[in-house]
């Protein structure tokens, strides 16, 4: 099984306020007051043509995050805290990078975790060590451990049903022209992640 899930992530009220703007936007309730905004296709091209920034990509590592919606984070997270996350998982290999907007800044730049298989030793290891890039920025926006779960489980961030779903290969084609193959959030099948309520 995989994911390939790009998304904001905010408290209940932001989230709230960010989708009553923006017709394709869909809040997602999580747990511990915070909820989840996936960013489809149809959301991100209205937010680029709508906000039409006409900068670079701020920032390499992400597939999705255009310097249009950089510039909604940089706004919205004014009032509070904002995590945005990319996956892109298959068979338990991938990467997650996240980002930390806060006080209308880039408050922690990109943080990536990636997953890899040892062939050698027949088992899964993460690069670097330690707290995955995605829990690390949870943290930092007020997400509590429960019990023996991390930050990503806490926030029943892990219930949601995995589905494939019909995806815009022109995208990942344009990623894979600007940025070349070495960008894995772009190598792999995309498999989204889809609202179980």
């Amino acid at each position: 099984m995989g994911h390939f899930l790009k998304a904001i992530i905010g408290n209940d009220e932001v989230m709230a306020d960010f989708a009553k703007y923006w017709i394709q936007a869909k809040q997602i309730k999580l747990a511990q007051e915070f909820s989840l905004i996936k960013i489809t296709d149809e959301l991100l091209d209205d937010i680029n043509e709508l906000v039409n920034n006409k900068l670079e990509d701020p920032y390499k590592e992400f597939c999705y995050l255009s310097s249009s919606l950089h510039e909604i984070l940089l706004n919205k997270s004014v009032n509070a805290a904002l995590a945005y996350i990319e996956t892109d998982y298959f068979g338990g290999v991938g990467t997650q990078v996240a980002i930390l907007y806060e006080n209308g800044i880039v408050k922690q730049e990109p943080l990536i975790t990636e997953d890899k298989w040892n062939l050698e030793k027949q088992e899964y290891f993460q690069t670097p060590d330690g707290a995955r890039a995605i829990n690390s920025i949870l943290k930092k926006i007020g997400v509590v451990c429960q019990g023996q779960s991390d930050e990503f489980d806490s926030i029943k961030l892990s219930c949601r049903t995995y589905a494939k779903e019909k995806f815009d290969w022109s995208r990942v084609n344009k990623l894979r022209s600007n940025y070349g193959e070495q960008n894995d959030l772009c190598r792999l099948l995309p498999i989204s992640v889809i609202n179980s309520d």
